[in-house]
């Protein structure tokens, strides 16, 4: 029996830290549980979760099966390549009566991973061999997809749409089981409902739907590969070939996302429009592409404001890259009303979580709270003279903090050609090794994160710099191992910070920033509604411009014909009935057209029909 096992909330415990744990890894961080990975090590993109704080890791090298008992897992997939000890985990696991599943082993396993087939989010069917072989349930998986999917039809997608809707209400109005039942079937054999949805006049309120590839369900290499180059001639593929009216993209580092807006959008469609815009193959997309609309889409996109749902929670960089890309979008009028309204409401609530809530306040990376520190110690900073050493991962950090914050700063490392590399990306002066190591009287802050296996800034130096100067200095020796002699601490005017002090006031910043979340999450949720209520009231609009144009024409002609009766040619009454005009219209017209408004909220789409018809509002004569 297949089934979807629910595991929000629960503890799962992945052991192993490879490839294969990776794929697992991927698949439950969409199912908002919590998991710990247990190895002696882990790959590069486990690595990146765990900073993330998206999962937890514990260095240990499996040897038996005590970490059950300490952790108590809702369930343990066992990812090794040890064949006896996986079966032990197994083992233990179901005398435990433990949920267990073994990479190696899914006929020992409790549940195995079928290849699935996702429709739209509606439909899922799975092709599976009952772990006898995964290779072939892919393989049938392949042909399988090709022929259902012309069989299910977009009627039938609309109809469970409209069951969705229906089950909600029932559940609210209709008292019992057989009832609900009997109500629903009717729906689902109405006739009239089924010619409805074939001839497209059964209009469901307008889609934002967001499809996208991230850090948290692709490795870098696969999101590499979505990358789209000519986004301008991507906006006209989409809106061409995928039924989008209205688009936006946001690419950064850690993800490739479109948002839409569409009555009848295809999520096949946009597939293939991807595919062809970045020469993937069709499958690559399937297997990598997550799809959401509506409320999760909203949802989504404030996580994204407000800054929950970068790697580094509360980082700032993406609410710049959001901002651009919806510029970008408008210039080239890729998106419209709709989106243009969703993005500007989503970035000044995604601003105001961000500014009442401090998220992103305290350095988070070495680099930054290194450079804080420095702020912190020395006045008038960008009037001193910094020396980076070195021009490895921390340095980087340390280089583009500085150049952030618009400090000119030496960059120094064994070879000048180094250093040189080096300054071209990131910024900073090159000056050779050998000038440096006799001239530390000319710098106020020395940033030194290399790899030496010795101390590089011994204490006989800086004792012989601090001489000849004036002020003091401040020493971050960012290095593991420590490549400053902690001796040079004792020297008047010299303030020395090591890596593991700097490291424990980012985790101190970064869990300030975890705390934050729960109470941020709150205040989306009650933001959504509201935001999904004016995108809802949005559909409204058109219909209610078009009333006021309609009524302001007819008040002018008939003001005319008035004064021309009455032969009235004195200005200031004829300013008086222009405006008794005004307020007779507004107050006939004001209370219809906020009832539209609130219907639209509300997600009522017959009542808005019904004013259509009432008004002979033509949608046809509507541009966005």
């Amino acid at each position: 029996m297949i089934v979807n096992l629910n595991l929000q909330d629960k503890t799962i415990i992945v052991i192993g830290g490879g490839n294969e744990a990776q794929k697992r890894i991927n698949y439950l961080l969409k199912q908002d549980c919590e998991i710990t990975v247990i190895s002696d090590s882990i790959n590069s993109q486990i690595n990146k979760w765990v900073k993330a704080k998206k999962i937890k890791f514990k260095k240990q090298k499996i040897q038996d099966t005590k970490f059950i008992s300490k952790f108590k897992p809702h369930m343990i997939i066992t990812t090794t390549n040890n064949k006896a000890i996986n079966q032990k985990i197994i083992n233990s696991a179901k005398r435990n009566k433990i949920i267990a599943y073994s990479s190696d082993n899914p006929d020992e396993s409790d549940f195995s991973n079928p290849a699935i087939i996702d429709f739209e989010n509606m439909i899922q069917i799975a092709i599976f061999t009952g772990g006898q072989s995964p290779a072939m349930s892919k393989k049938i998986k392949t042909k399988s997809e090709k022929i259902l999917k012309k069989i299910i039809t977009k009627e039938d997608i609309a109809q469970i749409k409209i069951q969705k809707i229906a089950r909600k209400l029932a559940k609210e109005t209709i008292p019992t089981q057989t009832q609900r039942r009997e109500c629903l079937h009717s729906i689902m054999i109405d006739n009239e409902i089924d010619q409805l949805i074939k001839d497209g006049k059964l209009e469901m309120n307008q889609n934002i739907i967001n499809a996208r590839v991230t850090f948290r369900n692709a490795p870098i290499h696969i999101l590499e590969k979505f990358t789209i180059r000519n986004v301008e001639n991507a906006y006209e593929q989409f809106k061409k070939h995928s039924g989008l009216d209205e688009c936006v993209i946001i690419q950064t580092c850690n993800r490739i996302e479109l948002f839409g807006k569409s009555k009848t959008y295809d999520q096949e469609k946009i597939k293939k429009t991807w595919a062809s815009l970045t020469g993937l193959e069709e499958e690559i997309c399937n297997d990598n592409l997550e799809f959401v609309e509506n409320h999760e889409a909203l949802h989504h996109l404030l996580k994204l404001t407000s800054g929950l749902d970068s790697m580094v929670i509360g980082e700032e960089q993406i609410l710049g890259q959001i901002k651009n890309s919806i510029t970008s979008a408008r210039q080239v009028k890729a998106s419209g009303q709709h989106l243009n309204t969703l993005f500007d409401k989503a970035i000044r609530i995604g601003t105001r979580i961000r500014n009442s809530s401090g998220i992103g306040r305290g350095g988070i990376s070495v680099g930054s709270m290194a450079v804080k520190l420095v702020e912190e110690n020395i006045d008038e900073l960008k009037t001193k003279k910094i020396l980076l050493i070195g021009t490895g991962e921390v340095s980087t950090l340390v280089a583009k903090s500085l150049q952030r914050r618009g400090y000119s700063f030496d960059v120094t490392s064994r070879t000048i050609g180094r250093s040189h590399t080096f300054c071209e990306t990131m910024g900073g002066e090159p000056v050779k090794f050998e000038k440096v190591f006799s001239g530390f009287d000319n710098y106020d802050v020395l940033f030194v994160a290399t790899t030496a296996p010795y101390f590089l800034v011994t204490y006989e130096r800086i004792m012989d710099a601090m001489k000849g100067k004036k002020n003091g200095m401040m020493v971050l020796d960012l290095s593991n191992p420590r490549t400053v002699d902690e001796k040079v601490a004792t020297i008047g005017g010299v303030k020395l910070m090591n890596l593991d002090q700097i490291a424990e006031m980012v985790e101190k910043n970064m869990n300030a920033r975890l705390n934050k979340v729960k109470s941020i999450e709150n205040i989306i949720n009650e933001e959504v509604s509201v935001l999904e209520a004016s995108m809802k009231r949005l559909d409204a609009e058109p219909l209610v411009k078009d009333v006021f144009k309609s009524i302001e024409c007819l008040r002018e002609k008939e003001l005319r014909k008035a004064l021309q009766m009455l032969d009235e040619k004195d200005e200031k009454k004829i300013r008086i009935i222009e405006e008794l005009t005004k307020a007779v219209v507004e107050s006939i017209v004001s209370t219809p057209m906020n009832n539209i408004r609130k219907a639209s909220e509300q997600g009522k789409p017959d009542i808005l029909e019904l004013a259509s018809k009432l008004f002979d509002y033509k949608k046809q004569n509507q541009v966005d």
